[in-house]
């Protein structure tokens, strides 16, 4: 079974709240910089990089908490629906060291399109001037609860995905061979990427578990080797 969506809601809530703090931070400290900059005639590149340095480590230890929880608590709704007890320390260790890994990826990436955006942001500045609203604006579609509400439900998905594929594999150390099968949530949201892929076994439309792109929420159920 994939996660409910009930679960992956409360999921994607927490990890949205706990984002919008190191976000709100990030937009005050870089406006901060970029008027400091403009004023003086600098561009983005003239920014410190302990500010970037500082940025990374905030939103590394806002999110990867979440990370675990999400991959723990599906791999816990899969192992309760299966009847399989899990080995608790085992999980998680698992989700810890999942998370610390992926976790500093992840930061690495947002922070990477964040300074592209920002890029943006000041070619068109200097192409037309905007003044200090309209910049708030653009900084606010970069560090804004719009983007912390899309990587959360992108990451909550990868999460739990990898929580519950975690399960899966102590199925088959133990003999028990688990077939992953694509879900998506059959509704008016489905994208011509996922839907294709609903309900057809890992390997044949497919390779890498969810996400299969930005705000996916599908997931994998596991059904038992006929």
């Amino acid at each position: 079974m994939t996660i409910t969506e009930g679960l992956q809601n409360q999921l994607e809530e927490r990890t949205a709240r706990a984002l919008a703090p190191a976000f709100r931070d990030s937009r005050r400290l870089i406006s901060e910089q970029l008027e400091a900059a403009l004023g003086r005639g600098e561009t983005l590149a003239d920014l410190p990089l302990d500010a970037w340095d500082n940025l990374a480590a905030s939103l590394e230890e806002a999110i990867r908490p979440r990370l675990e929880a999400a991959y723990i608590e599906a791999a816990r709704e899969l192992s309760d629906a299966l009847a399989y007890g899990l080995d608790e320390n085992a999980l998680e260790l698992a989700a810890q060291g999942w998370a610390e890994a992926y976790g500093f990826d992840l930061v690495t990436d947002i922070n990477a399109t964040s300074r592209d955006r920002l890029s943006s942001v000041l070619t068109d500045f200097f192409a037309a001037p905007m003044n200090n609203q309209e910049l708030s604006e653009r900084l606010t579609a970069i560090y804004g609860p719009g983007r912390a509400n899309t990587i959360a439900i992108t990451e909550v998905t990868r999460s739990a995905a990898e929580g519950q594929a975690w399960v899966a594999r102590q199925l088959g150390a133990a003999g028990v061979t688990m077939i992953p099968i694509w879900e998506t949530r059959l509704d008016e949201f489905v994208c011509r990427v996922c839907g294709p892929r609903h309900d057809t076994a890992q390997g044949t439309s497919w390779f890498m578990l969810p996400p299969a792109h930005t705000g996916c929420r599908c997931g994998v159920r596991y059904q038992y080797l006929a």
